[in-house]
């Protein structure tokens, strides 16, 4: 318990000292004037009522402590970084994000995993392996590829939704298709 309290940065609550310094009857002298309160009486021992008193408070203390040892574990975990949504890539260099092609370019497609915090997490794909599918294939075509991406290819102008499942989680973002523009390449000159 007292490592997990040391990497939480959690402190005694009675005297507030740093985990590892020592805390007990000594460090906290109300504890031991209380004790010493009890112990008196006449020049009587304590009564062993107190004992079985004592005995009770450390149990519960004890209990207490196992709940609280537990629900710090839980803390911990929860604040590990974890997978909470994924969002699909076009292109090596592309923001996650709608892609816009012309027709017959090709663009990859990959997914990035992001946590509760919204930074950027791994993913194993072996575990999760990733799905694809376009709504739309006369607009883009869906090529999946074995390492978990996929190869999309403009077919003709429109958009296609391209969408993404993996680990639970599932992302669509827009494949815009525009035709591709006639460039003048050359003139010719007609004498008729």
């Amino acid at each position: 318990m007292t490592r997990i309290l040391a990497e939480l940065n959690i402190k005694c609550p009675f005297c507030k000292a740093p985990i590892g310094y020592p805390c007990g009857n000594e460090s906290h002298p109300e504890r031991h004037h209380e004790w010493a309160r009890l112990s008196e009486g006449h020049g009587h021992k304590k009564p062993k009522h107190h004992d079985r008193e004592e005995v009770k408070i450390l149990r519960e203390i004890e209990e207490d402590e196992d709940e609280q040892t537990i629900l710090l574990r839980e803390i911990r975990d929860e604040l590990k970084p974890h997978l909470r949504q994924i969002k699909i890539r076009f292109g090596g260099n592309m923001p996650v994000g709608p892609a816009v092609i012309t027709v017959g370019q090709t663009t990859p497609a990959s997914v990035l995993g992001f946590d509760q915090n919204g930074a950027a997490i791994a993913i194993d794909f072996t575990a999760n392996p990733v799905s694809w599918s376009i709504d739309n294939s006369t607009i883009a075509s869906s090529t999946p590829n074995p390492d978990s991406t996929d190869t999309v290819v403009g077919v003709s102008a429109g958009v296609a939704n391209l969408t993404a499942s993996c680990a639970g989680f599932t992302d669509t973002e827009t494949v815009t298709v525009t035709a591709v523009v006639p460039v003048l390449s050359s003139i010719k000159i007609s004498f008729a």
